[in-house]
């Protein structure tokens, strides 16, 4: 038997929102950020790839400053089933799996340059995207896309944004492992973690100045 929460509303759209407003917000947060060690994994399982022996010690590094800069990760919630873990796990799994096959995708096409495969990978990727989620409004949420379509000058801004990253993100997994791509991606905590220390004017504890040196530490490594 399923535990009652697995049949909760907030599990209708994906693992990710599911974890986030799970019983433990900052664990979910941090454990989707395993799809580093996942994509490594999967990419293993589905590609060939393998991490040279300092690549996989700079993503277990960051991996670990992630879990430090989020929050508290007591073990009994990393073992015990809890559902912002199990979710936010589930969730690094879809992110892995796909950063993989968008890699694999980008690297069958038969010829052109690393550019222009990776557009043509994002092109596909964001059409299957439109159809599917438009699909799924249409059916599971009537009226929603009229009010997508009523704040379209926003919602313009906030898709070129997101567009634009993606083509980056793409660009780099055409490039090279995905693992290494999502490791060196967890750079915007740091960002965030600045942000909240010189704008916001928050204080910061030991663990989190350390969580961001490992991360910084990781990346490095990497490159």
């Amino acid at each position: 038997m399923l535990p009652d929460w697995w049949r909760g509303p907030d599990l209708r759209y994906n693992a990710l929102v599911g974890s986030l407003v799970g019983s433990n917000f900052a664990i979910g947060t941090a454990l989707s950020k395993t799809d580093t060690l996942q994509a490594a994994l999967f990419g293993f399982l589905l590609l060939g790839e393998v991490l040279t022996l300092p690549m996989f010690i700079g993503v277990v590094v960051s991996f670990v400053g992630v879990l430090l800069l989020s929050g508290k990760t007591p073990l009994k919630s990393l073992v015990g089933g809890e559902k912002a873990v199990v979710l936010g796990v589930l969730a690094g799994t879809g992110f892995a799996i796909s950063a993989v096959a968008f890699r694999g995708a980008s690297l069958s096409l038969p010829e052109g340059e690393v550019m222009v495969r990776a557009a043509m990978t994002l092109a596909v990727s964001l059409l299957m995207q439109v159809l599917l989620m438009g699909v799924f409004l249409r059916v599971r949420e009537p009226g929603e896309l009229r009010r997508v379509w009523a704040a379209r000058t926003t919602g313009l801004w906030v898709g070129l944004t997101g567009a634009g990253a993606s083509a980056g993100g793409f660009t780099a997994m055409t490039l090279t492992q995905a693992a290494l791509v999502r490791a060196v991606g967890q750079v915007e905590l740091l960002f965030t973690f600045i942000t909240a220390v010189w704008i916001l004017r928050e204080k910061v504890t030991i663990r989190e100045i350390t969580g961001a040196v490992l991360i910084l530490g990781g990346i490095l490594l990497l490159i």
